[in-house]
C-alpha cells in the first residue's frame, strides 16, 4: 500500500510505501508525525464505516419494529389468555428484533430465510388480525418497510465520507492548515481512494476499493500515557462525541464540552493496553507466534519483568519477582518497551494491523534504542507492518542492520522529510543512499565540532 499527499500541512509532497517496514526519517517539524497520523485516520475510517452503516441499520429497523408494534397492539385486545400472549409475542419489539437480528447485522446473508419470517408476520396479519382492508394493507406496508431497511444496499461511499471527515477532524482536532491538498491511497497501481482537504474541510471524496491493507491501525506517541490511564479513559475523542458544538462570535471559537478531548489515536491505544488484562502473562501463550514470543521474552530480560493492567487501581504495573512497581514510579524508557508487550499481549500487534511509532528514541539511551529497533524488526520478521518516524542516526542504523540481520530488507523502506525552498517538507526515499540520513541528523553535531 502506497500513500500519495501533497501540500498538507507541513506535508509538500510526499509518496510513502507500507509493505513491511517503513522509516520515516528527518529533523523536527517536517511533516513525520502528521503522516503517522494521516495513515491512522484513513485507516481508522474505513474500517468505522462498517461499524456506522450496521449501528445506522440497527437503529433504523428498531424504530420501524416499535411504530409497527403501536400499529397492531391496540388490535390484540380482541383477544385472550394464550390467543393473545402468542400474538403479543410474534410482533413485540423485543422478541421482533432478535428474529431479525443475524439479518440486520449481515450474519446472515440469505435472503430467502429473511423472507420467510416477513411472510409469516403478513400471514398473521391477514388471518388474525381484525381490521379493515385499509388497515391491513397499511400494516402489511409497515411490515414491508422493515424489510426493505434490511436488504438495502449501503452507500459505501457517503459513508466512508463521512467517516473519514470525522476521523481527520478528530486526529488534528480541526488544526488544519491546508490549501488544495490531495491524499490518495493506491494499491500496486490502483488508486483506492482521494480526496481533497482545504480550511480543515475534507471534500471530493472518490472511491473506487473500500478494501485496504490492513483491518486496524495503533499510535504509540509517548509511553507518559501508561500511567494517565484513568485520565485518558474518562476522556472522550472529537470522533464520538456527540454534544460537541461550535459557539462562534467576533472574538472567540471554543467548544462546549462535558468531558475533556484527547485525539482519536491516545484514546484507541489506551483501550487497547488495557485489553491485555484479560490475558495471561505467561508468554507460552503465544507459542504459535514463536516470533512474538520471543519478542516478549526480549523484553522481559530488558526490563527484568513485564507489565499487567490492575483493574482495582486502574494502573499499569510493572511486575518484578515478587515487586509490584506502579506506572508513575517506573522509568519511561521501560515503559516504551512496556507497552510493545502490552499490545502484543492484547492481540492489537498482527499481520493486518499497521503499527505505528513515533520518534521512539525519545526517551531511550543509544543502548536500549538498538534493543528497540531490533524488537520491531522482529515484529516485521512476523509479518508485522510497522512505521516508524525517527530522528536518531542510532534508531536509523539500528533499524538498518537488523532489517537486514532478520532479512526483511526487501520489503524495508527509508525516507527523507526534508524542508523546500516554500518551507513545507518534501518526503523523499533514500533506501538506496542512507547518508543523506545520517548527514541531515549529524549536521549540527558536525558544525560544532
Amino acid at each position: 500500500m502506497e500513500i500519495n499527499i501533497s501540500n498538507f500541512n507541513a506535508i509538500g509532497n510526499a509518496s510513502v510505501k507500507l509493505n513491511g517496514l517503513t522509516v520515516i526519517a528527518g529533523e523536527n517539524d517536517t511533516g513525520k508525525s502528521t503522516v503517522g497520523k494521516l495513515i491512522f485516520a484513513i485507516v481508522k475510517a474505513m474500517r468505522k464505516y462498517e461499524h456506522d452503516f450496521e449501528i445506522q441499520k440497527e437503529k433504523r429497523v428498531e424504530k420501524e419494529v416499535e411504530k409497527f408494534y403501536r400499529l397492531v397492539r391496540g388490535f390484540l385486545l380482541n383477544y385472550k389468555g394464550e390467543a393473545r400472549n402468542w400474538l403479543r409475542k410474534e410482533f413485540f419489539p423485543k422478541e421482533f428484533l432478535i428474529e431479525l437480528e443475524r439479518y440486520i447485522s449481515g450474519i446472515e446473508k440469505k435472503a430467502d430465510s429473511l423472507m420467510s419470517i416477513i411472510s409469516h408476520k403478513h400471514n398473521i396479519i391477514e388471518e388474525y388480525i381484525d381490521a379493515s382492508v385499509e388497515k391491513k394493507l397499511f400494516l402489511h406496508e409497515s411490515i414491508d418497510k422493515i424489510k426493505d431497511i434490511i436488504i438495502e444496499e449501503e452507500d459505501v461511499s457517503a459513508l466512508v465520507s463521512r467517516a473519514l471527515v470525522e476521523a481527520i477532524y478528530s486526529e488534528f482536532y480541526g488544526n488544519i492548515k491546508s490549501f488544495d491538498s490531495t491524499i490518495s491511497v493506491n494499491d500496486d497501481n490502483l488508486e483506492l481512494i482521494k480526496f481533497k482537504v482545504q480550511n480543515a474541510k475534507v471534500f471530493g471524496i472518490t472511491l473506487t476499493d473500500e478494501y485496504i491493507d490492513f483491518d486496524d491501525t495503533t499510535f504509540v506517541e509517548s509511553s507518559i500515557y501508561l500511567q494517565l490511564n484513568d485520565l485518558v479513559r474518562n476522556a472522550d475523542t472529537l470522533l464520538n462525541s456527540q454534544q460537541e458544538k461550535y459557539i462562534l462570535d467576533d472574538r472567540s471559537s471554543y467548544y462546549k464540552t462535558i468531558r475533556p478531548k484527547v485525539p482519536l489515536h491516545i484514546k484507541d491505544l489506551m483501550g487497547k493496553l488495557e485489553e491485555s488484562k484479560y490475558f495471561s502473562d505467561n508468554f507460552d501463550l503465544f507459542s504459535d507466534s514463536l516470533l512474538l514470543s520471543d519478542v516478549l521474552n526480549d523484553i522481559n530480560e530488558v526490563i527484568h519483568g513485564g507489565f499487567n493492567f490492575q483493574s482495582r487501581t486502574k494502573d499499569f504495573v510493572l511486575k518484578r519477582g515478587a515487586d509490584r512497581i506502579k506506572s508513575v514510579n517506573v522509568a519511561s524508557g521501560i515503559k516504551s518497551f512496556g507497552i510493545l508487550q502490552l499490545l502484543i499481549q492484547s492481540g492489537a500487534i498482527n499481520e493486518r494491523s499497521l503499527l505505528i511509532v513515533d520518534e521512539p528514541e525519545t526517551n531511550l539511551h543509544p543502548k536500549w534504542q538498538v534493543e528497540y529497533a531490533k524488537m520491531i524488526c522482529k515484529l516485521v520478521k512476523a509479518d508485522i507492518p510497522v512505521l516508524i518516524t525517527s530522528h536518531s542516526p542510532y534508531m536509523i542504523q539500528a533499524l538498518n542492520h537488523f532489517s537486514k540481520e532478520f532479512g526483511v530488507e526487501e520489503k524495508t523502506n527509508f525516507y527523507l522529510a526534508e524542508k523546500n525552498d516554500s518551507g513545507k517538507s518534501d518526503i523523499k526515499d533514500v533506501t538506496n543512499d542512507l547518508n543523506q540520513i545520517f548527514q541531515t541528523l549529524s549536521q549540527p553535531l558536525t558544525e560544532l565540532v
